[in-house]
């Protein structure tokens, strides 16, 4: 297997760092989760002994309720997750329904210093499947060995450039009241 670009691994390393960060904060301060890491790395860019990249594990785990969240600190906000039919190395391998991906974008500077992150959204395992099965999540191009031989699969989502209230969901299309809406990915319905 070939491996990323030094500068590159380190940008992203840092940016689900900081991703993870702000989704610990978000679990414990506004949902009154009780979190514990579950990868020793989740919250920091030092690389320990080994750093396995591929490794399928949650960062976090309520002691709580005992549900797991996986953060996905992004370039932009975006419902994107590497996937392969090699066993083990699917988009939800070892997640369990209940479990949690959350997602939020996450802005570093030229030298990878933490300016800013987005609102964190989440979704549920359980949810995410169900969009899968539908045939909603839309397989990219096949990444280069460097990047594992993956495809990144992206479930469809709508974002607002500003507040607003949600008036309807209807065959795909969102209606909404005090807010300009965009839509990322495929069309959805």
């Amino acid at each position: 297997m070939g491996l990323k670009e030094d500068s590159r691994f380190a940008r992203y390393i840092t940016m689900g760092a900081h991703g993870s960060l702000v989704v610990a904060r978000d679990l414990h301060e506004t949902h009154g989760h009780a979190i514990v890491e579950l990868e020793r790395y989740a919250m920091a860019n030092k690389l320990w002994s080994t750093k396995i990249k591929r490794l399928r594990l949650p960062d976090f785990a309520c002691v709580t309720c005992g549900r797991r969240f996986e953060s996905k600190g992004k370039t932009k906000l975006e419902v994107r997750l590497s996937h392969s039919g090699r066993v083990d190395r699917e988009w939800d391998a070892g997640m369990r329904p209940e479990d949690v991906y959350a997602f939020l974008a996450v802005v570093l500077d030229e030298n990878n210093r933490f300016v800013s992150a987005g609102s964190v959204v989440y979704f549920s395992v359980a949810d995410m499947r169900t969009a899968w099965d539908a045939g909603l999540a839309k397989r990219g191009q096949l990444k280069g060995t460097a990047d594992g031989s993956e495809v990144d699969v992206e479930w469809p989502m709508n974002v607002s450039k500003s507040p607003g209230t949600v008036l309807a969901v209807r065959d795909g299309r969102v209606s909404m009241q005090g807010s300009d809406l965009r839509k990322l990915g495929p069309r959805v319905g």
